[in-house]
């Protein structure tokens, strides 16, 4: 798709594991830990997104070494101006990511949006709307807390 000197909204999905199914695994194997389930509530269906695996998003990329599904870098590679990212398995409509998530400078800008909000731009970008986008901000040194 030509993407040249365009707007490129796309989803980044998570990955999905099966906890349920992990844990009898372990179970079985006699391995080195130990599982407390004392309601039994990891049922063999029990399974959880993984909110840090983004599968066509791969952190820490440049462009140099990019995998071949990384959005962002194809669609900066085709000519894209600008992308914007739908964290469409995320449990709310929340987009409270800053950067592109990987703490690397990038040479295209972009945002996340939330899922929900990532369907009405979707509806949006298929009608082949039109938009401009205006980044205001600053980039400064600072510190960050983290867990």
């Amino acid at each position: 798709m030509d993407v040249s000197g365009k707007i490129v909204v796309a989803d980044v999905p998570f990955s999905y594991i099966s906890l349920g199914l992990g844990f009898r695994i372990l179970k079985l194997l006699n391995g080195v830990y130990y599982i407390s389930d004392p309601d039994h509530s990891f049922t063999i269906s029990k399974s959880q997104y993984l909110n840090f695996v983004r599968r066509n998003f791969i952190g820490g990329s440049s462009l140099k070494n990019a995998p071949h599904n990384d959005v962002y870098w194809n669609s900066f590679k085709k000519g894209a101006k600008w992308i914007i990212l739908i964290l469409k398995d995320q449990p709310a409509n929340s987009n409270t990511h800053y950067r592109l998530y990987d703490s690397i400078m990038k040479p295209m800008p972009g945002l996340w949006v939330g899922k929900y909000d990532g369907i009405k731009l979707k509806k949006l970008a298929r009608n082949n709307a039109t938009a401009t986008i205006t980044l205001e901000g600053s980039i400064k040194n600072g510190f960050m807390h983290n867990i």
